[in-house]
């Protein structure tokens, strides 16, 4: 294991996350209304969109959805969009799994605007006393998000992930996404985890030229270490990153991917999709022997 300082390896980054139609669930029609994307009130930012086919098609509309519901934040309020923030979105899935408290917690009360549209201010873990403003105005394509979104009418991960692109993307949703390197290298696990949970701890296996390889590698010792932290993972926001190439098929896991994970019990680990599709092979959620995830993943990180 390590610290958030020193990295034991390459951080893995996910693939582009876009979700089949109709994958996104948006609230009624009723629920937007259009905005004017040149008006930025209260010094609040607006970043622009990734670009390419389609991006004239898009429109910046106001969404008039509550942030939280009562019960929130929940796991399955996450849906990663057409942008590669698997990282993030895996790390808000975590957080809302086994310490919701502190997604709120990212929020700035104090600093709340009422709309329309309203703004919030956000305040990421590694940002010292900087907080980013943005407004509930978010990016559609044919009635539907285009970035990350919810099924369950509520928009904080969309707000956190525009704010995250302010903070960590250039003020872009360009510089999150990995193929996109135009402003230079999206964030990676280490620095998501960093930013959005505090400091960290991590495990991975590496071979002598320091890159990861399948946690199959570990010693003994080490597997009790990764045990114990899966064991941890409902009480601490727990990810897994997946391998590059060579996931076994058997383990239905997406390779370059980044996971929430759940929970560990009777040799079984729990993980989470953050694209959130419940029709995908294993489901949104699903289970993998011991041996099946250490086969299949490379790093797990976990809030210290």
């Amino acid at each position: 294991m390590g610290s958030s300082h020193q990295p034991a390896a390459p951080q893995p980054r996910g693939p582009i996350g876009r979700l089949p139609p109709g994958s996104i669930v948006l609230a009624q029609a009723g629920g937007i209304v259009p905005a004017n994307p040149n008006v930025t009130p209260w010094g609040a930012h607006e970043p622009t969109p990734i670009g390419g086919p389609g991006a004239a098609r898009l429109q910046l509309l106001d969404v008039t959805l509550p942030v939280f519901q009562a019960q929130g934040p929940q796991v399955d309020d996450v849906v990663q969009g057409g942008i590669s923030t698997c990282p993030a979105a895996a790390a808000l899935v975590a957080m809302a799994h086994a310490d919701p408290a502190a997604i709120r917690s990212l929020f700035v009360a104090s600093s709340y605007q009422a709309g329309p549209p309203r703004v919030y201010s956000i305040r990421f873990r590694g940002s010292g006393v900087r907080a980013v403003r943005v407004t509930t105005r978010l990016y559609h394509q044919a009635g539907s998000l285009v970035y990350a979104s919810s099924g369950n009418n509520v928009i904080w991960p969309s707000l956190l992930e525009k704010a995250y692109a302010v903070y960590r993307g250039g003020n872009s949703y360009r510089g999150l996404a990995k193929r996109q390197r135009q402003l230079g290298s999206p964030p990676d696990v280490a620095r998501v985890m960093q930013d959005f949970v505090g400091n960290y701890l991590w495990i991975a296996h590496t071979n002598a030229q320091n890159i990861a390889q399948p946690l199959t590698g570990l010693s003994a010792a080490k597997r009790g270490d990764l045990v114990r932290a899966l064991r941890r993972s409902t009480r601490r926001p727990t990810i897994a990153a997946s391998l590059g190439a060579g996931v076994p098929a058997a383990t239905n896991v997406t390779a370059e991917h980044v996971y929430a994970v759940l929970g560990y019990g009777r040799g079984r680990v729990t993980l989470r999709n953050p694209w959130n599709i419940s029709y995908m092979p294993a489901g949104a959620q699903f289970t993998l022997s011991l041996a099946q995830f250490q086969s299949a993943f490379l790093m797990v990180l976990w809030r210290q």
